[in-house]
């Protein structure tokens, strides 16, 4: 999970100029949208296409209807589920 952390704070950070302090630990289940990360909508779009393109995956549209989906950890849960690394 470490790697896929690392991988996303540096796509947030080169791609949207979002730097995180991931040693802040409640971060982590902060929803993107709130202030403290500031993503729009669009934003997370955009990400969602960067991430299915930089893990070589594609999120199930399902995924999108729950709320849990937009903080970083479950993004990352995510991840590592359609990568195999969590099941």
């Amino acid at each position: 999970m470490e790697e896929i952390f690392n991988r996303l704070f540096g796509i947030l950070r080169e791609r949207f100029d979002i730097d995180i302090d991931s040693s802040n630990k409640e971060i982590y289940d902060t929803p993107v949208f709130s202030t403290k990360i500031g993503m729009s909508a669009r934003a997370l779009v955009y990400l969602i296409v960067i991430l299915e393109k930089e893990f070589d995956i594609t999120f199930a549209p399902e995924i999108f209807d729950s709320e849990d989906f937009y903080t970083l950890n479950n993004i990352a849960k995510s991840i590592a589920v359609y990568k195999g690394a969590l099941t």
